[in-house]
């Protein structure tokens, strides 16, 4: 069993991408899985889908650096996130806590 008919393709050219349509992992800094598989019941058990993990520090280093780019690009590319010099993804996140947690608050203070 070889795989003399693997082929792959590497999008150099980022213009024209709207998604990345990938799951994967990189874990310890050496291994790396590619995968389609939405991580679901019925992805996993109705879907044919396909995976790779990788043992190699190699890739593992490359696809970090992929997802630090694509992490940090869509952090410039926010316009909001732009005008205000922060990812405001995690002003999002702290303004839903704290509305959590104030109307725990509020519920015990009613009572």
């Amino acid at each position: 069993m070889g795989l003399s008919n693997l082929k792959a393709q590497i999008v150099a050219d980022r213009e024209g991408i709207l998604k990345v349509h990938n799951k994967g992992m990189i874990v310890d800094g050496r291994y790396v899985l590619i995968s389609s598989i939405n991580w679901n019941y019925n992805s996993a058990n109705n879907n044919r889908e396909a995976a790779l993990i990788l043992d190699n520090p190699e890739a593992a280093a490359y696809y970090t650096k992929v997802f630090d780019y694509d992490w940090d690009r869509y952090v410039l590319d926010n316009p909001a996130s732009y005008a205000l010099g922060f990812d405001v993804r995690f002003l999002i996140g702290a303004l839903i806590i704290f509305a959590g947690v104030g109307f725990v608050i509020f519920r015990r203070v009613r009572k």
